[in-house]
């Protein structure tokens, strides 16, 4: 018995290029939806209100471009600094350094916006600089870091069980 998406494909044939330009026009809308909420969730937060329903449109795409990828056992390495990381474990100390660096970036931003935001307060500006450059460094590595490694482990699974595939025939 054949899947829902193999009897659509079978109703409707189309070539390769069609069907990368249709991917590729679905692309676009999702990036035009990212960058329209995340507008959005700026413009209302400078209005001093919370913008729950944007936040969750964007963990529910977030979930569903995760679960597509699960599905079909695509499995990437992370992407810092516009490199590839590398999985094998003995890089291990790279990927950190890399991780804090990506956090410290970050954190630098992160740092910048919120003194914008007290520099007409009466707020010790040295003292909030030292406490966000420090915690945002260690919560933004920790994050990547879990994220990353999480996905490196993944990926090195699938290579294990393609290749373990490979040497079965």
């Amino acid at each position: 018995m054949k899947t829902a998406n193999e009897q659509m494909v079978d109703l409707y044939k189309t070539d390769e290029r069609t069907a990368q330009v249709n991917e590729k026009g679905l692309a676009a809308c999702g990036v035009a939806a990212i960058f329209y909420v995340t507008i959005r969730i700026i413009y209302v937060g400078f209005h001093g209100e919370l913008a729950v329903p944007e936040l969750v449109l964007l963990f529910i795409m977030a979930a569903m471009m995760s679960l597509v990828k699960r599905k079909n056992h695509l499995h990437e390495l992370p992407v810092l600094f516009g490199k590839r990381l590398d999985p094998a474990p003995e890089a291990f100390p790279k990927r950190l350094l890399l991780y804090v660096l990506s956090a410290l970036r970050l954190s630098v931003t992160w740092t910048l916006l919120d003194v914008f935001g007290k520099v007409t307060g009466l707020d010790s500006v040295p003292l909030t600089v030292g406490l966000d450059l420090t915690l945002g460094t260690l919560i933004f590595a920790l994050i990547d870091m879990l994220i990353n490694e999480k996905q490196i482990r993944a990926y090195r699974r699938e290579q294990a069980r393609l290749d373990a595939e490979e040497n079965a025939i």
